[in-house]
Formats: C-alpha cells, sequence, structure tokens
C-alpha cells in the first residue's frame, strides 16, 4: 500500500472513532461542552468588533453553535454555508425571517441570502470531525470547505479560521496534507489553543 492510500485509511478510521465518540457524548455533556466553547470564544472573540462571521449549522452531534449564533444574528453580522451547483460553497448572509431547507447531506441552509466574499469575512468557524496535533482539520472528506479556502489563496487579508471540537476529537498525531485548511485557534471544553 503507497503512502496515498495509507493516509486515506489513517484519516478514514480518524473519522470513524471521531463520530463514535462524538455520538457517545451524553446529552448533558454535550450541553455543558458546547456552551463552555462558545463561552470561551465569546470571551476570546467578542462579536461586536467583527463585521462578517462565517457559521455553519451544527449536525450530527456537533458542537452546539446556539448562544453563538443568537449573538451573530442580534448583531446582523452572520453568514452561512450554502451549497452551490458543481459542489460549491458560497457565504451568504441570511435575511430576516429567512426560510431554512435542508440541503443533500441533511444540513440546514438559508434558501436566499445575499453573498459575502471570503475577503469580507475576520473569523470563519468551519465544522470538524478532528483536528492534528499541529492543527490541520479532519472534515467530513468532501473536501467543500478545502477547495472553498483554496480558490482565494491569493487574499492580501485572510480570516481566521477557527474550530469548535470537543476535547475526545483531538488527535495526537499528524495527517495534515498540503490541501488541508489549518486552524489558526480551536476551543474546546479544555479552552483555546492557537497554532
Amino acid at each position: 500500500m503507497n503512502w496515498f492510500l495509507t493516509l486515506r485509511y489513517v484519516k478514514k478510521k480518524y473519522r470513524e472513532s471521531a463520530l463514535k465518540q462524538r455520538k457517545a457524548l451524553s446529552g448533558k455533556d454535550h450541553a455543558a461542552f458546547s456552551m463552555s466553547i462558545q463561552q470561551s470564544f465569546l470571551q476570546s472573540f467578542p462579536l461586536d468588533n467583527i463585521n462578517n462571521l462565517g457559521l455553519y449549522m451544527p449536525s450530527n452531534n456537533e458542537v452546539s453553535l446556539s448562544l453563538v449564533l443568537r449573538e451573530a444574528e442580534r448583531l446582523n453580522n452572520l453568514t452561512l454555508p450554502i451549497v452551490k451547483p458543481k459542489n460549491e460553497l458560497q457565504l451568504v448572509r441570511p435575511q430576516k425571517a429567512c426560510v431554512y431547507s435542508k440541503n443533500q447531506y441533511n444540513i440546514l441552509e438559508p434558501a436566499e441570502g445575499d453573498e459575502v466574499k471570503l475577503s469580507e469575512h475576520e473569523l470563519i468557524i468551519v465544522p470538524s470531525l478532528a483536528v492534528d496535533q499541529d492543527g490541520f482539520r479532519l472534515g467530513y472528506g468532501g473536501g467543500y470547505y478545502d477547495r472553498f479556502f483554496a480558490t482565494q489563496s491569493g487574499l492580501t487579508q485572510r480570516p481566521l479560521i477557527i474550530g469548535f471540537l470537543f476535547d475526545c476529537q483531538r488527535v495526537s498525531s499528524v495527517f495534515g496534507e498540503e490541501h488541508d485548511i489549518k486552524f489558526d485557534y480551536i476551543f474546546t471544553e479544555q479552552g483555546k489553543e492557537k497554532f
């Protein structure tokens, strides 16, 4: 088995393990850890100073974003991803009283909104299954966020890339590849880490 296939296999195993551990969290722990992660983030990055904050709608037992979503909606600085044709992501500002529908991955996304360019964001919180010891993100395997950030690689100013994960989603080895997103910060129930 060559190096590329070995790494694909390793990433698949990390994905399976992270999903299993995340789903094993009790409802009480999930809620408490999610609240701790969000409060730590809001203390580190007050949203009053942010013009555009990219978020996502959590699914599949991901860290809850209810507190951050409420605050961003109140300040009207929220953008959310939508999946476009050709499997491309676009960040849009949902309109007030926007209708949400589930996409092909069973994830809620706004039915309408105005596009906000990546370069106009200060922060983007990206969904993740795991993070390695160097800060590289392990996603679900579709490459949506990797492609989205890669198409914007020539930006003179790019947003901070942040991950919300449970501590059980941290991996003590290295699996990052050149095309993978590297987090600037992650927040877990144990606190904040900068890469």
